[in-house]
């Protein structure tokens, strides 16, 4: 099994100490084929930690940020990368995670209203509307009694019809 190792100059941000940077150069080796966590951790061993809660920045030479896992590109003792290791919003003081809606209370406010408003008209309405149904129900039972009444009178009159054979008159034919 092959093993990496990357030269490195430690900046502890962390700790409030005027000793930010170790003298010299210092070697982090570890397998190829390690995982990210893996190599992680072989950095915290460095460092002589276990703290999951440090955050942990590998630069480059030109101060570029490069990610921490096992295709890190090596280097020598004379250009090393640079580790620094400091809290989880040390520098940034995060905000209270809320959502900030503007209007959002009235808009609430405004629709419970409207649903008010429609129930009490609704509730306003509810003793006329047996009215306008009893209304309604009269005015098309009307329309179905003058329509049985024309169908009644139209059976009558073809009752009241004789079969007088196929032909009234004959055809010129």
């Amino acid at each position: 099994m092959a093993v990496s190792t990357v030269w490195i100059v430690l900046h502890r941000l962390d700790q409030e100490s005027s000793e930010n940077v170790v003298n010299g150069p210092v070697a982090v080796e570890f397998p190829c084929s390690a995982t990210t966590a893996d190599v992680q951790e072989a950095f915290r061993s460095q460092l002589k930690t276990q703290d999951k809660k440090l955050v942990l920045k590998l630069r480059n030479h030109r101060k570029s940020l490069i990610p921490i896992n096992c295709r890190i590109a090596h280097n020598t003792k004379f250009q090393p990368y640079t580790l620094e290791v400091v809290k989880r919003f040390q520098h940034v003081k995060p905000l209270v995670r809320s959502v900030h809606t503007n209007g959002y209370e009235e808009m609430v406010k405004q629709r419970l209203q409207n649903l008010l408003r429609r129930i009490e008209a609704l509730e306003e309405i509810v003793p006329e509307m047996k009215q306008n149904r009893e209304k309604k129900m009269q005015k098309e039972m009307g329309g179905i009694d003058d329509n049985l009444k024309f169908i009644g009178q139209r059976i009558q009159e073809a009752e009241n019809h004789k079969w007088q054979g196929m032909f009234t008159k004959h055809p010129l034919w």
